[in-house]
């Protein structure tokens, strides 16, 4: 089962996990640190939009980072911020970046048991 929550930065989203799961801090995997085309082993993954700028910046292949979530067979927890909003950056790279994440979001969410919203603590369901 694919859980994916999603929200603004600091809005509590990982806070919502660790209540939920009972995971500690130290269980969690950052996207930035992932180490991609290995395997998952981590049942929460914060930061998972970094884990995107990540593969953009190593030519990594957004469909099988897509590919390589969909792959692990246990309960897992998607934590990534909302980054389409707000002024369109000048900077090429951020613009790419930027429409990545939404692209490589709605491939998960499609696929996703339950995505959830977290803005200013409170969760909304939005699927599942």
């Amino acid at each position: 089962m694919l859980e994916i929550v999603i929200g603004g930065k600091a809005q509590g989203k990982l806070s919502y996990v660790l209540d939920k799961t009972g995971y500690k801090i130290e269980e969690i995997c950052d996207g930035d640190s992932m180490i991609l085309g290995e395997e998952i082993t981590s049942c929460v993954i914060n930061h998972f939009h970094l884990c995107i700028r990540k593969a953009l910046q190593e030519s990594y292949d957004l469909n099988q980072l897509v590919n390589d979530i969909l792959a692990v067979k246990r309960d897992m927890y998607l934590i990534c911020d909302e980054v389409g909003s707000g002024v369109v950056p000048v900077d090429a790279f951020e613009r790419q970046y930027r429409e990545q994440v939404g692209r490589v979001m709605c491939k998960l969410t499609r696929s996703a048991h339950k995505v959830v919203r977290i803005q200013c603590g409170i969760a909304t369901i939005i699927k599942g």
